[in-house]
């Protein structure tokens, strides 16, 4: 599940030996490569649009193959991505790390289906420990993580779900959650 992925890097690895890889990074570096094309295109640089918009479309398929192989399936309809490619992780290696994958990286398609059963776990983790709003664990809440994921219901045609973001945003900042 390795293939075609970015090396691990500093922020999600505590310790560079262990050679752990968080989606997240990967995710990013999609939106990095569109952007470059995107840049290169405004400059009139052709060959270098078609370089990194190809990178790009690699590297989303790599990243889609590697969740395939990891994708934890948990009964009949749910399931979650992991993390990263290793079963276990060290540094910052969580849930937290798919907030961002449809919006703004673009990394996978809205509706794929693995990151659907992957929503519905991380929505149960909100309302249980969060008041709505992303949290991996009792007593913790993380409004800005919570954007992106807020933003990718938009795209997902669950416009109602992102209010509802709105609406625990709002009371976080005031503390009451």
């Amino acid at each position: 599940p390795r293939y075609g992925l970015i090396q691990p890097g500093a922020m999600e690895v505590a310790n560079m030996e262990k050679g752990m890889h968080h989606y997240y990074m990967d995710a990013w570096a999609i939106l990095g490569l569109r952007v470059a094309a995107e840049a290169a295109n405004a400059l009139g640089l052709a060959p270098d649009q078609d370089l990194f918009a190809q990178e790009a479309r690699d590297l989303k398929m790599s990243l889609h193959k590697s969740f395939e192989q990891t994708f934890r399936r948990m009964g009949l309809y749910d399931g979650q991505l992991w993390y990263g490619v290793e079963e276990k992780g060290e540094g910052m290696y969580g849930f937290w790390g798919h907030t961002p994958l449809v919006w703004p990286t673009g990394a996978i398609e809205p509706h794929d289906p693995m990151l659907t059963a992957t929503i519905r776990m991380m929505e149960r983790m909100a309302n249980q420990w969060g008041g709505g709003l992303y949290s991996d664990a009792a007593g913790s809440c993380w409004p800005y993580i919570s954007v992106d994921w807020a933003i990718s219901y938009i795209l997902r045609g669950e416009p109602e779900k992102t209010l509802d973001f709105f609406c625990a945003f709002t009371d976080a900042a005031g503390l009451s959650y």
